[in-house]
Formats: C-alpha cells, sequence, structure tokens
C-alpha cells in the first residue's frame, strides 16, 4: 500500500545541486538537467527559465516544447501559474489568429513577449517551428522529442544570445539524446572564459531536500526493474525481459471485492488482431482504488471468423447485461467506456446503438505503461480473478529489445490486447497527476 505521505502536496526548498545549478547556468548554452522523478530538476528548470526570460528583451520569442501540447500543460505552464498566477485571475492568454498560435502572461518581465507551447513526439511536429527564430527554447522531457524536432529547434537558437534548457528522465543508452549529445565530450569543451555548448547535472532523489525519507521510501516502493533503474537511480539502461516483473498471485483480486461507486470499460479494439473489453470498478475510498472484475475477448485469428462492429457492439450489451435474455443478472451502467482513439468506425456503432458515454482514451504507451505499473506495484489496482486472458497476459508481455537498438521503447506486439486495454483506463483516469477530477468533470 502506498504511504499517505506520498500524496501530500511537497512545499520546494533548494538543495546544494540546484544552487550549483543556478551558479553555473550561465555557463552554457544549452543546459541539461537529468535523473530521477521528483528530484527537482523540473521545478528548478521552471524557476530558471521564467528568471532568464524576464531579462529578455520585449518582442521575443520563446518555444516551450514537451512530447504534446497537454503534457507541456501539465508539466510546465501549471508551474508557471502556481508562481505567477496563484489566485488564477487570467494572467496567462491563448492568442490565436490566421498567421500565429502563442500564449501571453501579463506578469512583470513577462509582458510583451510571445510564448510558443508546440507538441514535440511525432515525427512531423517539427513543421510547426520551420522558419521561425526562437530567443529561448525550454523542453519539457526531451527524450521524448522527435530527433527531428530537436535537430529544427537547435537552428532556431541562431541569435548569439539565445538558450536552451532541457529536462529528462535517463532512457535508452541507444538514445538518440544520449549518443549525440550526452556522451559527446567535444560539447562539453570550454573555452578561456570556462562557457561551453552543452553543460549536464545528473539528479537523483536525494538532491531535493523537500522530500522526506519516508516519502522517498514510498516512492521507490512503486517502482520495479526498468522504471526503478531510470526513474530512481538515474541510469540510461535497455527495455528487456518482461515489462510487468513483479506481477504475481498478489495483485489478483479474489471474490471479495470492494463496492464500487461507479464502473468503467476498456476497449481495446481489433479488425485482424483480437477484440477485448474489461469491466473495471472504482471507488477511491479503497484500496485497491480500482479492479478489474471481468473480460471479454475474441481472437479472430484462433476462431477463424472476423466479427463485424454491428457484432462486437452486440457483444457490448450481453457483456453489460443490456439484452433481454442478460438483464436479469443486473445491467451495468457505465460512466465511461474508453476506446483507443483509432478505433474510429466502432465507435461510431457504439453511438449509433446508443452507448453514449463513449470516450476516447489517453493512449500514451509508455507513460501508460508507468502509471500501470505504478497503481499495480502500489495496490492501487487489481485484476479479478475471472479476468483469465488479462492474467496469462502478463507473463508474456515483454520488452520489444530490438527496438532498443534503435532507441526506442516499445513493448512486442503479443499478449499486449488486455494490457493495452488496462493501460487505456488506468491512464486515462489516473495519468500522472493521480485521479483527473477536472477531466471527469468536463466529460
Amino acid at each position: 500500500m502506498i504511504n499517505a505521505e506520498i500524496t501530500k502536496k511537497i512545499i520546494y526548498k533548494p538543495g546544494p545541486k540546484s544552487r550549483k545549478v543556478w551558479r553555473e547556468k550561465d555557463s552554457a548554452k544549452y543546459r541539461i538537467l537529468e535523473g530521477a522523478v521528483r528530484s527537482s530538476k523540473s521545478y528548478l528548470a521552471d524557476t530558471i527559465a521564467i528568471s532568464e526570460i524576464q531579462k529578455l528583451q520585449n518582442n521575443t520569442k520563446i518555444l516551450i516544447s514537451g512530447y504534446s501540447i497537454s503534457s507541456v500543460a501539465r508539466n510546465v505552464i501549471d508551474s508557471w501559474k502556481e508562481m505567477v498566477d496563484p489566485l488564477n485571475i487570467g494572467l496567462f492568454r491563448n492568442v490565436k489568429d490566421t498567421k500565429d498560435d502563442y500564449l501571453t502572461i501579463n506578469w512583470r518581465g513577462l509582458r510583451g513577449k510571445k510564448f510558443y507551447i508546440r507538441g514535440a513526439g511525432k515525427e512531423n511536429d517539427f513543421k510547426q517551428i520551420q522558419g521561425a527564430t526562437f530567443d529561448y527554447w525550454l523542453a519539457d522531457e526531451a527524450t521524448r522529442h522527435h530527433e527531428k524536432f530537436i535537430d529544427m529547434s537547435m537552428t532556431r537558437l541562431s541569435m548569439d544570445h539565445a538558450k536552451a534548457i532541457w529536462t529528462l528522465n535517463p532512457d535508452s543508452p541507444y538514445h538518440f539524446i544520449k549518443k549525440r549529445f550526452v556522451d559527446n565530450p567535444r560539447l562539453y569543451i570550454e573555452d578561456v572564459n570556462g562557457f561551453s555548448e552543452f553543460k549536464r547535472w545528473v539528479f537523483f532523489l536525494e538532491d531535493n531536500p523537500s522530500l522526506t525519507k519516508r516519502y522517498i521510501d514510498s516512492l521507490k516502493e512503486l517502482y520495479t526493474g526498468l522504471f526503478y533503474q531510470r526513474y530512481v537511480e538515474s541510469k540510461w539502461v535497455i527495455a528487456e525481459g518482461t515489462i510487468y516483473d513483479f506481477f504475481s498471485s498478489a495483485n489478483i483480486i479474489h471474490s471479495i471485492k470492494p463496492r464500487a461507486d461507479y464502473y468503467v470499460v476498456g476497449v481495446d479494439y481489433g479488425t485482424g488482431n483480437p477484440t477485448c473489453f474489461i469491466l473495471f470498478g472504482v471507488n477511491l475510498r479503497t484500496f485497491p482504488k480500482i479492479w478489474s472484475e471481468k473480460e471479454f475477448y475474441w481472437d479472430s485469428k484462433k476462431m477463424q471468423r472476423q466479427k463485424t462492429d454491428s457484432e462486437y457492439s452486440h457483444d457490448m450489451k450481453i457483456f453489460l447485461n443490456k439484452t433481454e435474455e442478460t438483464k436479469q443478472f443486473g445491467e451495468i451502467v457505465p460512466r465511461y467506456i474508453f476506446l483507443d482513439p483509432s478505433a474510429a468506425s466502432f465507435e461510431i456503432q457504439l453511438k449509433r446503438d446508443d452507448f453514449r458515454n463513449v470516450r476516447h482514451a489517453e493512449n500514451d504507451v509508455i507513460d501508460g505503461i508507468r502509471t500501470h505499473a505504478r497503481m499495480l506495484k502500489g495496490g492501487e489496482y487489481m485484476v479479478g480473478e475471472y479476468c483469465v486472458q488479462t492474467i496469462e497476459d502478463y507473463a508474456g508481455y515483454r520488452w520489444d529489445e530490438k527496438q532498443q537498438l534503435y532507441g526506442i521503447d516499445a513493448p512486442l506486439k503479443i499478449n499486449d490486447h488486455t494490457k493495452d486495454t488496462e493501460r487505456y483506463v488506468l491512464h486515462t483516469l489516473f495519468g500522472k497527476s493521480g485521479h483527473n477530477y477536472k477531466k471527469l468533470a468536463a466529460w
């Protein structure tokens, strides 16, 4: 069980590593802050960035990039709002016209400057910044940026005064950032003034004095294997072996389950591949907070017949006891049905058949796996004993070691359909920031 202290808001105070970065921040053009989660690197980068941007002239352009626009909003903009607009009086304003799309901040030293918020995780994202010139660049989770975006952004910092600051967690040792920028000694050669092209600092949990030992120990308990080595020990290591290597009978919930406050359904839809539905109960006052109760699994290759969207929709009615034959078992009315955003035809069919609560799931694979692992390891999520295929797939859900040679973390596309279904629900509902009340309210 997760220690209750882990959910408390941590009041940040700088440690020796943070003060060292502040002293040395002017000694390089590109500054890399890498290392463990919650080690203060992101908060430090945010505060350094605001301080340096305030000193720039008006009418300057600032690039803030992340895996996606929503991740930038969550990881950077929300942090900045807490610093300069804690009362939420509207100092941040999005500006859109036919030629431009940027953010303005009505705060001392930030007025008159344009902040360009851009997603950088997809191959073509670099096209958003072609032709632009930036005075400053803050890259959040730089290892999740596409290489083309990194290259394009570097060409956009053409002025002598331009600077960049990157935050990142360690990744594969074959990742392009590791090979091209972290391990390239020529980039760290200092001139006679002690200035170099790149400078990097590695952070560990202990570098954040705001964290108590009890909190650190609780945090360490949540990670295992690959995630422990990268997000706790700050190591660049290969993703290999079974993804959820800690899964055991202790992660299975048997006949006695908490009473659900509400139910949700996750769907992984396939045409030539299997289609999977899983029913989850949710109760935030208990442990586990969420658990699976039953599953539907149709493998068209094994059954030698591919079902139509209409047939799968009928299967959903049976699954939720909505047919005349199954209503005697008690109809289940899920609050949401979370569906892979790419399953457009099945979404249309479900809505046509009066399933009004279909929502697109968050489909970030690596972050989703991380959320899944954290919740499973911490006891927040458990798998129902009747979800036989779901339990069986844990042993065969493995990292793709061939992809690692290209610096890419990805699971093998085998034994993955129940895992994708679990990930859709867990990451959409609980993600990085815990239970997503704001998102649920918006829906």
